[in-house]
């Protein structure tokens, strides 16, 4: 799947991914631990984010994966068709759009533990509020 890729320490624990002012990080229901070092810093830094949450780079910034697994979405106006068990634990980012077939479903649970069925047929739209 090449929606969105993500790092953990495994994946990203000597190399550092840069991550491009104004990009967004979702982390799943572990959280996640990263050391940074924006663009003109000498030193490395610390932030931890809490499980289910995003985070905005306001500059360009390395990053490293220390604990946890961040998700990084592919910035594309492009249509993709995913299967929704393939997404199963994977933040869902604003504007994705779900589509249902006619004896289909999609549950999501959130991370304050409520939940949501969508039956279908139909097409749903997620927006950020």
């Amino acid at each position: 799947m090449d929606a969105y890729q993500y790092a953990t320490p495994e994946t990203n624990g000597t190399n550092p991914i840069i991550i491009a002012e104004g990009r967004t990080v979702y982390t799943d229901a572990g959280g996640a631990t990263i050391a940074y070092l924006r663009d003109g810093e000498t030193e490395t830094q610390t932030l931890s984010f809490a499980r289910n949450t995003n985070y905005e780079f306001l500059t360009n910034t390395k990053i490293w994966v220390q604990s946890g697994k961040l998700y990084l979405f592919k910035n594309s106006q492009e249509q993709k068709t995913l299967n929704a068990g393939d997404l199963y634990g994977v933040p869902i980012p604003p504007e994705t759009k779900v589509e249902i077939g006619d004896n289909g479903f999609v549950s999501f649970s959130y991370y304050d533990g409520s939940s949501m069925r969508l039956d279908g047929p139909g097409t749903y739209q997620y927006y950020s509020l």
